[in-house]
């Protein structure tokens, strides 16, 4: 989990002064920003089926009973 606050990594590491009213952003920054986003994208199977999968996480194996017991009640 990251926590924004001021003297955070995330700040040093990205060079974000903790006032966001003098925040700048060059055009490399954006540029990383979006390489950042399509690379997580491309990462994600285009599909995901259940026999793929050896042992789901918790949390996605709590959705999955969640979504199917709603669709067994419609």
């Amino acid at each position: 989990m990251v926590t924004f606050y001021e003297g955070s990594a995330v700040f040093a590491e990205f060079n974000i002064p903790p006032d966001f009213d003098k925040l700048t952003l060059s055009v490399e920054d954006i540029s990383r920003f979006a390489a950042a986003i399509k690379e997580f994208w491309h990462a994600l199977p285009h599909r995901l089926y259940e026999s793929d999968m050896k042992q789901p996480p918790t949390w996605l194996d709590k959705k999955y009973e969640k979504y199917t017991l709603r669709k067994q009640s419609k």
